[in-house]
């Protein structure tokens, strides 16, 4: 049997494309200064993929979800063949490549957590908010959202994690795709976010109009060597900005900001 897998990735990370697969770096980001806030790594799904059975959708806010802080998760099957192209809206750091020891095992300390994606491609980003890049004409819309298509063999997913830093691995409940025949499918989301970011808070904030994204800045030369942000500020557009779950309490359609992060990506080193 086979299904696929379908793995949003939203936040504070960074795409490393490598040899037929595709590295995401979550940033360890604790204790690391004013600017850069302390972020939280999860997955979340819906309770369904928990029994396989084919039922309602909960809403976003009431997921459940596993803590992926010191995993390593590699997902796919060798021999890796990922399709490794990054879409345009997604923020490449030009001229800068990650530290070695992001790669290695352990991370050398700089991970939260990393996925490595052995199989799939981008499949899709979420609707993000504008920015002025140099060097790009008119206000680029930023993805804080990719989604990230595999297809997986077997009746289930179990997760391939082991620890980053010491210690033991987080634990990751198995999965139950649902759906018949080619349709079987699991969605989950990886949430590289500050804590008001999270689906069950809802509390961020975007920057204001001409603010740099001071947040990320501080956070990416944990991954980054020779690191200098590009000068991008926040454009505020009518029509171009993010969109978030539906907020609690909020009439029907509404919905509230949850990232004010942009998702980018570096070279291999």
């Amino acid at each position: 049997m086979s299904f696929t897998l379908k793995m949003k990735i939203s936040g504070l990370c960074v795409l490393v494309p490598g040899d037929r697969r595709m590295h995401v770096l979550l940033p360890n980001t604790h204790g690391q200064g004013h600017h850069c806030h302390e972020h939280e790594s999860r997955i979340y799904f819906d309770k369904r993929y928990l029994t396989g059975a084919d039922q309602e959708l909960t809403p976003p806010e009431k997921r459940e979800s596993d803590e992926l802080r010191n995993g390593s998760l590699l997902v796919g099957a060798e021999p890796a063949s990922a399709d490794v192209g990054i879409t345009d809206r997604v923020l490449r750091i030009k001229g800068c490549r990650v530290h070695g020891e992001c790669l290695t095992e352990h991370g050398g300390g700089r991970l939260d957590g990393r996925v490595t994606l052995l199989n799939g491609k981008i499949d899709g980003f979420a609707k993000g908010t504008c920015w002025t890049v140099p060097d790009v004409p008119g206000p680029a819309e930023l993805t804080f959202q990719v989604l990230w298509s595999i297809p997986m063999s077997g009746d289930s997913l179990v997760w391939n994690v082991s620890p980053l830093h010491g210690g033991p691995a987080p634990v990751l409940r198995e999965l139950k795709p649902v759906g018949t025949g080619t349709d079987r499918i699991i969605e989950v989301e990886i949430i590289h976010g500050m804590a008001d970011e999270m689906p069950e808070k809802q509390g961020a904030k975007l920057p204001g109009k001409g603010d740099p994204p001071e947040h990320i800045a501080a956070c990416l030369p944990i991954v980054f060597a020779d690191f200098k942000m590009p000068d991008v500020r926040y454009d505020a557009e009518d029509g171009c900005c993010q969109l978030g779950y539906p907020k609690r309490g909020a009439k029907e359609g509404a919905t509230t900001t949850t990232f004010s992060c942009m998702i980018t990506a570096g070279d291999h080193p």
